[in-house]
């Protein structure tokens, strides 16, 4: 079964169904609105079947019409369905489209219904893509804070590697400070302060500075790359 994904409430919807012989499962290539016993029909979730008027299409490229079919070759028919299969309605997250034909089998699919355009990432309420988020080369650190939630305080803890103090981190610099953390050459662990050097190049650069004292860590320094 095909399963493709729209926006609910989208109009002119065509789907594409498989058809295939019967008996020996080859594809079936004369297949239009007038076949013997065809019978389409469309099922919203939660809902009973609606029967599908077949309607003729004059040739692929014609404009989308209720009910329309139109092989497309190979055992591929072009369905247009009626706009009522895929309206928005709250609870409803689905259409099956489905059918038969006399010596035929008839692959359906299904339509997942969702809230935003999954083709149009230029629209107000699709999904954002990155390419939406920044035309530059490089995404800014801004950008990226944003997209991972960071945006930590710096407090007197977090600077870059000449020290700079910094207002928030980025996706980066945070990879840096975490695999410093998990596998980094550990320096001074029967001292204060103790240090973590990065892993791999630049080689020895300190990302973390931890000052202890009895009771255990009090404070943590984050060197960072720009």
């Amino acid at each position: 079964m095909f399963t493709r994904r729209i926006k609910a409430g989208a109009i002119n919807v065509s789907v594409v169904l498989r058809v295939i012989d019967s008996t020996d499962g080859t594809p079936e290539t004369g297949v239009d609105h007038a076949t013997t016993g065809l019978d389409l029909k469309y099922r919203r979730e939660g809902a009973a079947n609606v029967d599908i008027t077949e309607a003729s299409l004059a040739a692929l490229t014609t404009a989308h019409t209720d009910g329309g079919v139109e092989q497309i070759g190979n055992g591929y028919i072009r369905v247009d369905l009626p706009d009522a299969a895929c309206a928005a309605e709250a609870g409803i997250t689905g259409v099956m489209v489905h059918g038969v034909a006399t010596g035929m089998v008839i692959i359906g699919c299904y339509i997942e219904l969702v809230a935003h355009d999954p083709y149009n990432s230029g629209a107000a309420d699709s999904l954002p893509l990155v390419d939406d988020v920044s035309t530059d080369a490089e995404i800014s650190a801004a950008v990226l804070a944003e997209i991972i939630e960071t945006g930590i305080s710096a407090g007197a803890g977090l600077t870059n590697d000449t020290g700079t103090q910094l207002t928030a981190i980025n996706l980066k610099q945070a990879v840096a400070a975490m695999l410093s953390a998990l596998v980094g050459v550990l320096a001074g662990a029967n001292s204060t302060p103790i240090t973590t050097k990065q892993a791999g190049k630049p080689a020895g650069q300190t990302r973390i500075s931890a000052a202890f004292d009895a009771t255990g860590r009090t404070s943590v320094t984050l060197k960072v790359p720009d």
